[in-house]
């Protein structure tokens, strides 16, 4: 959400390239081939793309096709930028996806605290090295307080909500081969010392430091292959009894603003999700039944689906328990074409709404989310007034309203507030999650743009 909250200090237009996967009601990677029609769309308005911010892996371990994407951003002189947070850890095992530092991105930030196990709010920012196709570094070791990580030299330190990250310009290393020529260094470390700390926290990023460490260890390559295998043995455990799981040769019906490939070029094993729609249920009710009779914690519950996230820690007594939690619940509900879930195909499509707005000419018929009437800048600094739900149809949203689980942004700043959002965003509320974004804890009112005279 903070990559949308960016969008009201730029004073910029942005375009938003939704893949809706139907069958899951989530999002999956942004498309090569919705990036190229983007680039296409912006030149034939005379205008140029600066940048591409693609989230590579998603949180369900997702992967786009970051070296295809890489390769047509260069060519049209922009700049990729991959939030990786995600995905940290696939430097270190061949079963993993390929990273996005080796496929070419000029910067890619990860959340070191999210998978190799640094304190929370720690990451770290990687600069790549030249492109994709010129060959990459080798990883070497930890040097000077910066990480070697793949083709890239990393500044890591406190990522906190007020500090990206937390080491000034005079103390960035000279990289040992020329960085991105879209990208500059210091002009990066400049940028950070408009937002971060002067009290960074040193707790932080000694846990960064132990972390590096950590991963140079042959004994975590091998964790990591462990883990592998007990994300494997949960996922065919999961299917045994009947249950859908994410995966790439899993049954999806995705649409994005343009109908090609790549939106599942790779995929995390690590991440297991289960759909769970055909018990009757959903997501929200499994967590709580999960929780609550089983003392078995999940991720991400959604209106369809729930979420593991296997790693280093996970032992083989937390996959027999999550399993035997799940046999319990399927010898109790059965397990069918939606069993008793009243789950009918109009409220199948409610859950395909295009979430993010692009220019018609950018969307098929099937997603067709509406494009925003103002800048997320313009919409974040206008006057605005709180009305009631039913009175804010048509009238310009000056919130963000993000459902979560899972964190995608149904409405942003600037974008026309519609009866088929509000009823989306009615019926998470109603089925046990949250919206971040209301006025109130609930759907009564929305905070709107004041109409000019």
């Amino acid at each position: 959400m903070r990559v949308f909250r960016y969008g009201a200090l730029r004073s910029r237009a942005a375009l938003y390239l939704p893949v809706t996967d139907h069958s899951w009601g989530i999002t999956h990677g942004v498309t090569l081939d919705s990036v190229t029609e983007a680039i296409r769309h912006v030149a034939a308005a005379g205008a140029r793309i600066g940048a591409v911010l693609v989230v590579s892996p998603t949180y369900y371990g997702v992967c786009s096709d970051i070296r295809g994407i890489a390769r047509a951003c260069h060519e049209a002189g922009a700049a990729l930028i991959v939030d990786e947070a995600h995905g940290a850890h696939f430097k270190f095992h061949s079963a993993l996806p390929e990273t996005a530092l080796e496929a070419g991105a000029d910067i890619v930030v990860q959340s070191t605290h999210k998978v190799l196990g640094s304190m929370t709010q720690s990451a770290m920012l990687h600069i790549g090295l030249g492109n994709a196709e010129h060959g990459n570094a080798e990883q070497g070791d930890a040097e000077d307080g910066a990480a070697k990580h793949g083709d890239a030299k990393s500044v890591h330190g406190n990522a906190g909500a007020a500090s990206p990250a937390s080491v000034p310009a005079t103390s960035l290393p000279a990289p040992a081969a020329a960085p991105s020529p879209r990208v500059s260094p210091r002009d990066i470390a400049r940028a950070l010392q408009l937002l971060q700390s002067s009290s960074p926290s040193y707790l932080l990023l000694a846990s960064l430091d132990a972390t590096v460490g950590h991963i140079s260890l042959p004994s975590f390559c091998s964790s990591l292959a462990r883990a592998l295998r007990l994300a494997s043995r949960l996922r065919s455990s999961l299917q045994s009894l009947g249950l859908r799981v994410l995966s790439p040769g899993a049954e999806t019906d995705v649409s994005s603003p343009s109908h090609g490939s790549g939106s599942f070029a790779g995929f995390d094993p690590l991440r297991v999700a289960v759909s769970v729609r055909e018990m009757g249920m959903t997501g929200y009710d499994v967590d709580d039944v999960l929780l609550r009779e089983h003392s078995v914690v999940g991720e991400l519950p959604s209106l369809h689906g729930i979420m593991f996230a296997v790693s280093t820690g996970t032992t083989d007594r937390d996959v027999d328990r999550v399993v035997a939690a799940f046999a319990a619940i399927v010898r109790e509900r059965g397990v069918g074409e939606r069993v008793g879930g009243g789950y009918g195909e109009e409220e199948d499509d409610e859950l395909g709404l295009g979430y993010l707005s692009l220019p018609s000419s950018l969307t098929s018929s099937k997603t067709a989310p509406l494009a925003p009437l103002l800048p997320p800048r313009d919409a974040f600094f206008s006057p605005s007034e709180v009305v009631p739900a039913g009175q804010a149809v048509g009238r310009c949203s000056a919130d963000m309203l993000c459902p979560y689980p899972p964190g995608i942004p149904v409405l942003l700043p600037g974008e026309v507030v519609t009866a088929e959002a509000l009823g989306l965003l009615e019926r998470v509320l109603s089925l046990g999650g949250s919206v971040s974004g209301l006025p109130s804890d609930s759907l009564e009112e929305i905070r709107v743009i004041v109409r000019p005279d």
